[in-house]
């Protein structure tokens, strides 16, 4: 099994400050331990929130209601729970409440796992079939579904927040393919596809999207999108060079998702519409900067500086020292 980014560079870290680590359950459970305090992280779950906060933080409707009942604009995520669920579920069922959310906006629907990352199994639904198929798919996997209306979104950004302050912000710049006036679009995507797992997982649908286009040559120097997500995981590109008037208004926004969630750290990410309006869309505990690592080419030692200001936020006032362990703890620790 790999070791993730985050635990290899916590255990240089946590040794360049004293701090003895152990990992339990593959390192999905890191205990730091100095001076007789031991603080924890879990996954990627720094212990510097408290437990309401993140649960809040890992339920997109949950987030989403906290977030508009506190005047902070965000994406509407619509809980619906499993029909299995008994106790919590009405006679009625979903359907009803579902269809009316589906017409209501025309059926441009998105539809996630209300607890998950990485754009794990988000689907976009365009119609009633999509959506009765892509439901069922969701709940034969997961407890709950959260369904947000889809925007057209140019701008998708993270902003890592520490305390008072952001840490790191960056777009996500999905991939794309550019015209040479003599490929046609659909040779230019299978190209992409090479290099991008997450292109080869959308040809299908992309196919649909430019049917009309696909054996035509794209144009030079026009530019045609991958996929609708944003995530790095989908093969966006982290680019962290903003206009100031951006930086300002992620700050802002940032500040007050997690104000009034009550995180003291968090990764926050915030889209601009293609009306140009501001929502916060996510909001994560967790910081999770594995793709960001292999996307950017400073990723591993900006994501070192992250970890380590974490990590300093856990140990305050760290001394820099050679780490120096007993035989017994040397054995049990990494």
């Amino acid at each position: 099994m790999a070791q993730r980014f985050l635990v290899r560079i916590l255990i240089e870290l946590a040794r360049e400050r004293g701090i003895a680590i152990h990992a339990l359950s593959h390192g999905w459970i890191l205990l730091l331990q100095r001076d007789g305090v031991t603080r924890r992280v879990f996954g990627y779950d720094f212990d510097l929130n408290d437990a309401v906060a993140q649960m809040l933080a890992k339920d997109k409707s949950a987030t989403s209601l906290v977030l508009q009942f506190h005047n902070v604009p965000a994406v509407e995520h619509h809980f619906f729970l499993r029909p299995d669920v008994e106790d919590y579920v009405s006679e009625r069922g979903n359907w009803a409440a579902l269809q009316a959310l589906a017409e209501a906006h025309d059926y441009q629907l998105v539809c996630k796992p209300n607890y998950g990352t990485s754009g794990q199994d988000v689907y976009r639904v365009r119609s009633a079939r999509e959506l009765e198929w892509v439901m069922q798919r969701l709940f034969q996997e997961y407890r709950a579904v959260a369904v947000a209306p889809y925007y057209e979104i140019p701008h998708e950004y993270r902003v890592l927040w520490c305390e008072d302050a952001p840490l790191l912000m960056y777009e996500k710049r999905r991939p794309e393919v550019v015209g040479d006036g003599v490929s046609p679009l659909g040779k230019l995507i299978a190209q992409a596809a090479y290099r991008w797992p997450s292109v080869q997982e959308a040809l299908p649908e992309l196919r649909r999207t430019y049917a009309e286009a696909w054996h035509r040559p794209l144009p030079k120097g026009q530019r045609r999108l991958l996929t609708w997500k944003h995530n790095l995981a989908a093969g966006a590109m982290p680019v962290l060079e903003l206009p100031d008037e951006v930086r300002d208004t992620l700050a802002r926004l940032a500040r007050r998702a997690v104000e009034v969630l009550g995180l003291r750290v968090a990764a926050v990410d915030i889209v601009q519409t293609q009306e140009g309006e501001w929502k916060v869309l996510e909001v994560n505990s967790g910081i999770m900067m594995e793709y960001f690592v292999r996307r950017h080419p400073n990723g591993e030692a900006i994501a070192r500086q992250v970890y380590a200001t974490l990590l300093d936020l856990m140990f305050p006032q760290a001394v820099l020292r050679p780490s120096y362990l007993s035989g017994k703890e040397r054995g049990r620790s990494l």
